[in-house]
């Protein structure tokens, strides 16, 4: 009971109705109560700043992606394009298993100092590259959690995903990923 005051309530320790009371029983069962709705408060408050928090990344991301969204690269059965949402991202990084959320890529793309690059066989998810303003390759890989049978690191995508991903680049070249729209050209598209 006292542990609870400190935490939640100190300014109640010197108040006899809260730290001697003459029901202990009672008086902990409603602090209870108030503790629980205390803590229901704050997660709803918690939640409605994630929300917001959210909704401002996904307009800055939306953003950072403009220029590059929708620009598809075909490659045999595979398609490599720049993803336009952040849903997009997570359902990429639980298919094959990737820390593109955790890791927080989504603020680097906002950054500029990455662009996500996804490399998929119809809906199915193959491998993700991260390419750097330089043009250079990051990170590059498939399915993070296949394994070969001797235990060696088999999530590195197959050669013709590689190719995939190199014709993707040499038809967009890094400076258009990265590029900014020109103040002119904002002000033509508002």
């Amino acid at each position: 009971h006292i542990k609870l005051l400190k935490v939640f309530f100190p300014e109640r320790l010197n108040d006899e109705y809260w730290a001697m009371p003459k029901s202990l029983r009672a008086r902990h069962a409603k602090l209870n109560e108030e503790v629980d709705n205390l803590l229901a408060l704050r997660k709803e408050e918690q939640d409605a700043a994630a929300k917001r928090a959210m909704k401002e990344k996904k307009k800055l991301y939306t953003e950072s992606v403009k220029n590059v969204a929708g620009k598809i690269c075909k490659y045999g059965a595979l398609k490599v394009y720049v993803p336009d949402t952040i849903e997009d991202i997570a359902a990429q990084a639980k298919a094959l298993h990737q820390c593109l959320i955790t890791g927080n890529y989504i603020q680097k793309v906002i950054d500029r100092s990455r662009i996500l690059v996804f490399i998929r066989n119809g809906s199915t998810p193959v491998a993700t590259a991260e390419i750097r303003p330089d043009g250079t390759l990051g990170q590059f890989y498939g399915d993070e959690l296949k394994y070969s049978t001797d235990g060696e690191d088999s999530c590195l995508p197959e050669k013709s995903v590689k190719n995939a991903l190199d014709k993707f680049l040499n038809e967009f070249d890094a400076k258009k990923l990265f590029a900014k729209k020109s103040r002119k050209a904002m002000r033509r598209s508002a």
